[in-house]
């Protein structure tokens, strides 16, 4: 093995794709040697540390959401394919929520003002909202930034990714009276002409504007998992225990509980049975 093991005569090459200047060209904070970044390098250095409106120490929340928003906007000209796909490896293996749907409004943004057609702006938006509560958080931040007027392009993405997340078990879990920005504002905000939606998703978009504007009460929407959460409710509360202990999986299955809402429902202590 030894006449294989000698010293290699290649030179390393680096695996990195991010990009500095091969020599100083700026300087720090602090006035030392710095190394300037190209777009992309810079875009996703700060993206997977940017926790939005966040301050650091030598930045400012606001000072850093307009750089990244700057970024991103740049980075969806030049190159709108790999601005695309990391907003959405942001969302998914990088696990940044607030920055990923920052990122996709941006890039929105900026595809529209610049007629980009490479990724549409409704995909990107689609791409990183992963969960029920996200396309709340894409209105509360475009609403809190931009102002009450929606661009189509928006209002159809909006309409989309409610159209994916929303649910009865979703707006139980995630809806609640104290959100900024409820299920209904998303759905009254968006625009879907065109799309014919499920019986029982007219039905679930029907309860949740109800259920916003104090509509609810009495009125029997033929969903059956919030039947079943009405039943539930409806067992004297002196009952709960017993019930659950008989029939805990159905509940926890058909009426949609999780763990916290379920200890409310009991209201007592969350021992090792419930």
């Amino acid at each position: 093995m030894s006449k294989l093991a000698g010293k290699s005569t290649v030179a390393p090459r680096p695996a990195s794709v991010l990009r500095t200047s091969p020599t100083s060209d700026a300087s720090t904070f602090e006035g030392g040697p710095a190394f300037s970044k190209d777009v992309k390098t810079e875009l996703f250095t700060l993206a997977v540390s940017n926790f939005v409106s966040e301050k650091t120490f030598y930045e400012d929340g606001e000072t850093r959401d307009t750089r990244f928003r700057d970024l991103v906007r740049q980075a969806s000209v030049e190159d709108p394919l790999w601005t695309a796909k990391l907003l959405r490896w942001l969302r998914t293996e990088g696990n940044m929520r607030s920055a990923s749907i920052v990122g996709a409004i941006e890039y929105g943004i900026a595809a529209n003002r610049n007629n980009i057609s490479t990724v549409s702006p409704r995909a990107v938006l689609r791409s990183v909202v992963q969960r029920a509560d996200e396309p709340g958080e894409a209105l509360g931040y475009w609403l809190g930034t931009y102002g009450r007027k929606l661009p189509k392009w928006l209002k159809r993405g909006l309409f989309e990714t409610a159209l994916d997340q929303y649910s009865v078990f979703s707006a139980l879990k995630y809806d609640g009276q104290g959100q900024p920005v409820r299920f209904a504002d998303v759905i009254e905000y968006s625009q879907g002409d065109g799309v014919t939606r499920s019986s029982e998703s007219e039905a679930l978009w029907t309860w949740l504007l109800d259920r916003r504007h104090g509509r609810d009460s009495g009125k029997d929407y033929e969903l059956p998992m919030l039947q079943a959460r009405r039943n539930a409710e409806s067992i004297p509360v002196d009952a709960r225990r017993g019930f659950l202990r008989s029939s805990g999986l159905e509940i926890v299955k058909d009426a949609g509980y999780t763990w916290e809402s379920i200890s409310g429902w009991v209201q007592g202590p969350m021992d090792a049975e419930v």
